[in-house]
């Protein structure tokens, strides 16, 4: 599991089994910057039988989804990913 913190530091406790890894990881400015989406690259995922399940910032999620599918060759079926927010940016 990767969750995404102002300072990369838990800022709750999350229930965790006996196999469970979870990877805490800092936000890259007040905007985000892409923490997320490098931590997920990192994993050593193994497509086969994989679910995968995230909810984050609408352009976060979508790049996290985006590598799943084409770097990893997660199907799309196994793979939902939800943009809860979407943070303003220059232009929009």
């Amino acid at each position: 599991m990767v969750v995404e913190s102002d300072d990369g530091h838990p800022v709750i406790d999350l229930p965790a089994r006996p196999k469970d890894t979870v990877i805490w990881v800092a936000r890259r400015g007040e905007r985000g910057g892409g923490a997320l989406v490098d931590a997920v690259r990192k994993l050593d995922i193994e497509a086969s039988g994989v679910y995968a399940y995230g909810a984050a910032e609408s352009r976060e999620i979508t790049a996290v989804r985006k590598l799943l599918r084409s770097e990893r060759e997660i199907p799309g079926v196994r793979v939902q990913m939800v943009g809860y927010w979407r943070r303003a940016v220059a232009g929009d």
